[in-house]
């Protein structure tokens, strides 16, 4: 069992994602096309895991965990379009767009609850301006912050949410989140050894797709007091967009400054996932909905 999480929770997403990032780079013409690999490698890497983890049976037909592929999919065609995305409100815009794509069919396939379609558009927009401020913030710190200083704390984020969402009632999810993890894990290692600033670019729109997905499912399903942790655990990113403010943190030299990110980043999820711990034990129910 643990061998398997290892093969499929780490090293399958990982090394898809570094040989996506590779293989992009040494087809790049030039250095311009790279700053934009990131969503392409984390949503490549994710899909790819999703896959060989998961299967893909269905996808054609896909219950509402399985929509969390096709965000991993909708979120790689962003690079053909990082010339107009050149802002991190346009970045915003175009994740919450992509997310609407994936969310309404998702939330319409939502068991055991039923939502008439008013309501599905409803939390089908609330939703989809999660995503767009999530992507926003993410974007916000790939542009200010270096990869190799912001890499870190973009894999603790994901990690830290895969431990929440298998807090809140399922593996399965988790297991999602943490192909995220693994993938940013991959791009922090060779930001270290490519030594290019600006590699993250763009890869908030994968992560923020991916994970209010994660997210989504886990409100719908899991125990009752999901609400939240799952809202705690959506600051990180925005305290990261907040922090580059902080003209002290982006002075200092990488490893300090991952540190600092990583606390920024630690922190809420910390608090997130002892309310989740406290909350499940006190949950009259026992268990989640989670079918998974």
């Amino acid at each position: 069992m643990l061998l398997d999480m290892l093969l499929y929770g780490a090293l399958i997403p990982g090394a898809a994602a570094g040989l996506i990032a590779l293989l992009i780079m040494r087809l790049a013409s030039g250095e311009q096309s790279w700053p934009w690999l990131s969503p392409v490698a984390i949503g490549g890497g994710f899909v790819i895991a999703f896959a060989a983890y998961f299967g893909v049976e269905d996808l054609f037909a896909p219950q509402s965990w399985q929509w969390v592929f096709w965000a991993g999919v909708i979120a790689i065609p962003s690079c053909l379009l990082r010339g107009r995305l050149t802002s991190t409100v346009s970045v915003a815009f175009y994740s919450a767009f992509a997310a609407a794509l994936v969310l309404y069919p998702m939330i319409g396939k939502l068991v055991p609850h039923e939502f008439d379609q008013q309501q599905v558009l409803f939390r089908t927009a609330i939703l989809a301006a999660i995503t767009g401020v999530v992507g926003g913030c993410l974007e916000i710190s790939a542009r200010s912050y270096s990869a190799k200083a912001l890499a870190p704390g973009w894999t603790i984020y994901a990690a830290g949410f895969a431990a929440l969402a298998f807090e809140l009632g399922s593996a399965r999810l988790g297991q999602m989140a943490g192909f995220v993890a693994a993938t940013c894990g991959a791009l922090a290692v060779l930001a270290w050894i490519q030594s290019k600033p600006q590699l993250l670019r763009g890869g908030s729109i994968a992560i923020a797709l991916v994970i209010v997905q994660i997210a989504a499912n886990t409100y719908f399903f899991g125990y009752d007091v999901a609400a939240l942790p799952l809202v705690i655990a959506g600051l990180p990113a925005i305290f990261l967009a907040l922090s580059t403010k902080w003209s002290w943190i982006r002075n200092l030299n990488p490893i300090p400054a991952a540190v600092s990110i990583i606390v920024i980043v630690a922190a809420p999820l910390g608090c997130a996932f002892l309310l989740a711990t406290s909350g499940a034990e006190d949950d009259p129910y026992g268990s989640s909905d989670l079918p998974y």
